[in-house]
């Protein structure tokens, strides 16, 4: 997909250019400007389920009433590799090893998430942990016609020029494992995810005591410190973690949230001898 959108960004203007230029006299200095396709407010809804021996990450994007583009391009980054892509109809997806990075592009106009829409059956399976990652979104913007071969480029960047946020995505296990980085880890991400509103305030603070008691304990006793994290995972899955809760206001975690403190925290359990 990301091959693709280079195509489409660069080669297709290429030929254009060797065309256009070819036609059209360059008696002034000619700068274009790319058009932005960072013309959406977009929100990616995602939730991780551990299933045998790989985590199924699944995504829902919904645009707002305010975008001014339709959403043809969803990428979410990574740091471990995807086993599979699954995609909604109307879309293809990918992997890119050499980024950690799963792609899926609408195949047409018809199947692009207009403003006010959502769509769903966005995903892909892998073997690493749910994580805090990065994504991107891309607003659909024509192929231009150029008068002629352009002097300078201006907004020519694609990345810079797509939507981002944050959403759950998948980075590789630690290898060495050593419990205290992990742990350091899994609370700079906690602490994360209660910015991003994953944690509910007054929940989070008891997540984020007991993760830090766990902390303290690691170092002169692991089996107390397992015993901590061992008692958080029914508070964590209490509330079921729903893909959206039925009344914000009582929620405690998010399915992100849920999804992110489950799975480390298990995993963290498993690896302490």
């Amino acid at each position: 997909m990301i091959v693709n959108r280079w195509i489409s960004r660069y080669a297709v203007m290429t030929l254009i250019l060797l065309w256009s230029s070819n036609a059209i006299g360059q008696d002034s200095i000619y700068i274009f400007r790319f058009p932005s396709s960072s013309e959406i407010e977009i929100n990616v809804a995602a939730s991780a389920e551990a299933q045998q021996n790989v985590y199924r990450y699944q995504y829902i994007v919904s645009s707002s009433d305010s975008s001014e583009q339709s959403t043809w391009v969803l990428e979410v980054q990574g740091s471990s590799l995807v086993d599979s892509v699954f995609s909604p109809a109307g879309w293809r997806g990918d992997s890119y090893g050499i980024r950690s990075l799963v792609s899926w592009g609408a195949r047409d106009s018809a199947h692009q998430i207009v403003p006010g829409g959502n769509l769903g059956g966005f995903g892909f399976t892998s073997t690493g942990l749910p994580a805090i990652q990065t994504y991107y979104a891309e607003g659909w913007v024509p192929v231009p016609v150029l008068e002629r071969e352009p002097d300078s480029l201006e907004n020519d960047d694609i990345l810079a020029d797509m939507r981002s946020g944050r959403t759950l995505g998948a980075r590789t296990s630690p290898s060495p494992f050593i419990a205290l980085d992990f742990l350091d880890t899994l609370i700079s991400m906690a602490q994360e995810a209660l910015s991003l509103g994953w944690i509910e305030e007054t929940y989070g603070e008891k997540i984020m005591n007991d993760l830090n008691d766990a902390r303290e304990k690691m170092e002169e006793s692991p089996e107390d410190a397992k015993e901590i994290l061992e008692a958080l995972i029914p508070y964590i899955i209490d509330d079921g973690c729903d893909w959206v809760p039925p009344d914000p206001s009582q929620y405690h975690l998010t399915s992100e949230g849920c999804a992110l403190l489950r799975y480390n925290v298990e995993y963290l359990i498993e690896q302490i001898e």
